[in-house]
């Protein structure tokens, strides 16, 4: 049944060619932007949530008050002592490290130097973000003080390979560092990217300041990877505590927030979380399936346009013994064939446009369509959207009575003087295969025309 619902919905589409053609191309555009929209929505949802253990990772946060208590600013810097505090006072504390700004270094190997992105961190940085190690080991990247990690493109871009284990670089025209790790490219929505990572002992080359223990230079990031289960509330209680005791301040204004949050939650009121760039993701939400509902809708009018013809088809089909639901399932076929042809259409312009639409954006996007996650969401699409397209014209073409689908044709013909109720069903009842229906209808429209 299902080899001869493919069978005439192809009939059908390549009968109406037109129609047919306006019906892709326009359910097409809709499903590409869709999935443009849908794709930088992922991007954004997906932020600084590739790491294993991503829900248990929390960046320190500092909220400044004026002497009248009223809210200033929240931001992500902390003292470098944060980090050995947490560490030695808070049992849910499980991992903790201390992690420089983005900035713009020299590094050189000979005579070919590069200014490219360079981070420096403590060692616990490669537990808190699962990095995938093409070279070298992760527990001794970063042990030692000349080290420094490349990524897989910053290994390329110096040496043409990322076989590059235990070779040197220069750095800051100064010291000469070993090359212990290569990790795979960090993803492009991720808040701590970099192309080369240094040790912290080695930040005092570029700050001295990063040297000092105190709790007055607020120019550092602390990242903390609680034990799972732990109670955000109470280490924040117990943080409180903690700071207030070792600075000797009466209040404390640093608190623990999920990194993954930071992203589209960063808007803070008062040290609160009052919403972000999240809302601006509901839009695109919003806007995506807006436009796939429009172009489903558009496909309905034009099937139901359609249907003065069909009526006869449906007719004929019912009184040589087909059910409603075959009917349904008949149009459901074609309209999810339809749908499949204009998802290849639509993946292929997504393609096309999706460089232009990211720099558009000014971020980076990539897709897959071949990996199996991409491929569920694909089917799902197909399915979804050739259902909600095609549902209507289904059910309303199957509710078609045989008489009064036949009579619905005959009502354009007023020079005739007879009814179609004089058509001789026994021309129709010899087509007892439905993979005749086109016999059947011109048997029946030649006794109709005697």
């Amino acid at each position: 049944m299902l080899f001869l619902n493919l069978k005439i919905a192809l009939r059908n589409i390549w009968k109406s060619k037109i129609t047919s053609f306006i019906n892709i191309i326009g359910l097409a555009i809709g499903l590409a932007a869709c999935l443009l929209l849908l794709i930088y929505v992922s991007y954004e949802w997906t932020f600084d949530k590739q790491a294993k253990h991503s829900e248990n990772v929390y960046i320190a946060m500092t909220h400044i008050t004026d002497d009248f208590g009223k809210d200033i600013m929240t931001f992500d810097g902390t003292p470098t002592v944060l980090a050995s505090t947490l560490a030695a006072g808070l049992p849910e504390v499980k991992h903790i490290a201390r992690i420089s700004y983005d900035q713009t270094l020299l590094i050189a190997n000979g005579e070919n130097s590069f200014k490219k992105t360079a981070k420096f961190a403590d060692a616990a940085i490669l537990n808190i973000y699962n990095y995938h190690f093409i070279e070298g080991d992760k527990k001794t990247a970063l042990t030692k003080p000349a080290s420094v990690i490349l990524t897989e493109s910053m290994a390329k871009t110096i040496f043409g390979t990322t076989n590059v284990l235990n070779k040197t670089v220069r750095f800051h025209d100064q010291t000469e560092f070993n090359i212990t790790g290569v990790i795979k490219d960090l993803p492009s929505n991720s808040s701590n990217r970099f192309d080369y990572l240094m040790p912290w002992s080695a930040y005092g080359l570029v700050d001295k300041s990063a040297e000092a223990l105190n709790w007055n230079n607020y120019s550092f990031i602390t990242l903390v990877r609680l034990n799972p289960g732990a109670n955000l509330l109470e280490v924040n209680r117990k943080m409180d505590l903690l700071v207030k005791r070792q600075a000797e301040w009466k209040s404390s204004p640093f608190f623990l927030f999920p990194l993954s949050e930071l992203h589209l939650y960063g808007k803070f009121v008062n040290g609160k979380s009052v919403g972000g760039d999240i809302d601006q993701i509901w839009l695109f939400t919003g806007l995506a399936i807006g436009i796939l509902l429009i172009a489903c809708i558009n496909f309905m009018n034009m099937a139901t346009a359609k249907s003065e013809k069909r009526a006869k088809e449906v007719g004929i089909k019912k009184t040589i013994g087909a059910t409603r639901g075959s009917l349904v399932l008949q149009f459901l076929t074609e309209s999810i064939v339809l749908t499949v042809i204009s998802v290849f259409i639509a993946i292929a312009a997504v393609e096309a446009l999706l460089p232009a639409f990211g720099n558009m954006l000014q971020i980076q996007l990539e897709v897959s369509f071949f990996n199996h996650q991409t491929l569920l969401v694909v089917i799902a699409t197909v399915l979804l959207t050739g259902i909600i397209a095609g549902s209507y014209p289904a059910f309303y073409l199957s509710s078609f009575q045989p008489i009064q689908a036949l009579r619905r044709k005959a009502k354009g013909r007023q020079f005739f003087s007879f009814s179609l109720r004089q058509v001789d069903c026994r021309a129709v009842l010899f087509c007892s295969d439905v993979n005749y229906i086109d016999t059947c209808y011109l048997s029946a429209n030649s006794i109709y025309q005697k």
